[in-house]
């Protein structure tokens, strides 16, 4: 199992989708803490997206593979909560009866995974 959190989308580093098939492809499972607390201030390029985009890009280009999930934290207070969650769900995986989560593009995304976080300024 591979953990992945974060604030926005992959902004640094090697694209996500080679990676991601790699890794899928090797039976691994990657789930997601998607982190979208309000922001003080000025807010950054993504935020624009909204705490709801951020979930739905967590779950069409970061996780997957068997039982993959992501659980959003939209407030400070919830993220003990999200993250004990994330552990008992995962320890508690039953992997006798393996439930393999797909990655499905939906017909109206506009969706790149690999640019999404390559704008000019991120």
């Amino acid at each position: 199992v591979v953990d992945i959190s974060g604030d926005g989308p992959n902004n640094a580093g090697a694209l996500l989708d080679p990676i991601r098939q790699v890794l899928l492809a090797e039976g691994v499972t990657i789930n997601g803490l998607p982190i979208a607390l309000p922001r003080i201030g000025g807010a950054d390029g993504f935020a624009r997206y909204g705490r709801s985009n951020l979930q739905s890009y967590f779950e069409r280009c970061v996780i997957g593979g068997p039982d993959a999930f992501a659980i959003g934290v939209t407030e400070p207070a919830m993220f003990a909560t999200a993250v004990r969650r994330k552990l008992v769900r995962e320890i508690a995986m039953n992997t006798d009866l393996v439930i393999y989560a797909t990655y499905t593009a939906r017909s109206d995304s506009t969706t790149d995974c690999n640019v999404i976080g390559q704008l000019p300024g991120r």
